[in-house]
């Protein structure tokens, strides 16, 4: 059986993803009759959660009628979803679609899901509750400077990318290095797993959406008010009624901010500026992660949207 195509559709919260991706399937669906119309796998990480709507901005409901959409709001309220358990769960209905649809669009902003899909994900041993303890003794009895110099000597790599103030990262780093049997270091894991990785059980093509950072705040200002507007503040609140704060897509932007206002930590008049700020934040790491990617192609949709949708066209077609 032949191998599916996967064409990942990412970029920047506000630039446009799912309505693109959904044009593109339908687009191909007008033209190939004589196949299925490509189906969408949601890659973003809030919008896997049920219960969380207006602001995870999941598809609307046109878009989800236009288009099968897959992994979208399939976990359950308070539940826990690692990038592991999507990658499982994604490669599963690739096998399981296979032998009907042959294209499929990965599409969100969460790098991190989307490497897993595409590469999968190497194992770091947990640290055992001992190794915890010491490393917890350690840092009372001898302090983060001489555990900084521990790391310096045994992973140099790691330490020269790691400000002497980020204890989080240190103490992470030493721990994967006293938990794996071997001593190696997060680098050494990475080489390992890599050395050995077998070929993806499906055939990849990607492409970027971009929009300069002046249109993007447009358009995140507009996304915001528009949220706000439709019960964004309400749906928290229920959320919260639900025991559900600490929930971790209630930690991700926009939710976490009107957390903060409804504990009386940021006036309601500041509430719009500061989920705009955050989404900004976001859409700069986003970038950042993903221009690593040397085999994305770049289109701004504001001006391209049509070469967009041409390239991502050819690549289906290609595998179809």
């Amino acid at each position: 059986m032949k191998k599916p195509h996967l064409l990942f559709v990412v970029g920047t919260t506000a630039v446009g993803k799912s309505d693109f991706a959904v044009e593109v399937s339908e687009l191909f669906n007008a033209l190939h009759e004589e196949y299925l119309q490509p189906e969408i796998i949601n890659t973003d990480s809030v919008a896997f959660f049920e219960g969380v709507q207006i602001g995870a901005a999941k598809p609307s409901e046109d878009l989800l009628a236009r288009a099968p959409h897959h992994l979208v709001g399939h976990v359950k309220k308070a539940a826990k979803y690692t990038a592991g358990e999507f990658r499982r769960d994604a490669l599963q209905l690739l096998e399981e679609r296979n032998a009907e649809c042959r294209n499929f669009l990965a599409v969100g902003g969460s790098g991190f899901y989307v490497q897993a899909l595409e590469k999968g994900m190497y194992d770091v041993a947990d640290p055992s509750e001992e190794v915890k303890f010491a490393l917890a003794q350690d840092v009372a009895e001898i302090g983060m400077v001489e555990l900084y110099e521990e790391l310096r000597k045994r992973d140099p790599e790691t330490h020269a990318r790691l400000n002497a103030n980020d204890h989080y990262r240190i103490l992470r780093a030493l721990e994967v290095l006293r938990s794996d049997s071997q001593g190696r270091t997060m680098g050494k894991i990475r080489e390992d797993f890599e050395r050995s990785r077998p070929p993806a059980p499906f055939h990849v093509s990607k492409i970027g959406l971009f929009r300069d950072r002046t249109v993007l705040r447009e358009k995140v200002t507009e996304r915001t008010r528009r949220m706000l507007k439709e019960g964004f503040i309400d749906e928290v609140i229920a959320l919260r009624e639900e025991g559900l704060g600490p929930w971790s897509p209630m930690m991700s932007v926009g939710y976490k901010e009107i957390q903060a206002m409804l504990d009386g930590e940021l006036a309601k008049s500041e509430l719009e500026q500061a989920i705009v700020t955050s989404t900004m934040q976001l859409a700069k790491s986003q970038m950042t992660w993903f221009k690593r990617d040397s085999e994305i192609e770049w289109f701004n949709p504001d001006s391209s949207w049509e070469e967009a949708k041409s390239f991502a066209l050819a690549k289906l077609e290609e595998k179809a």
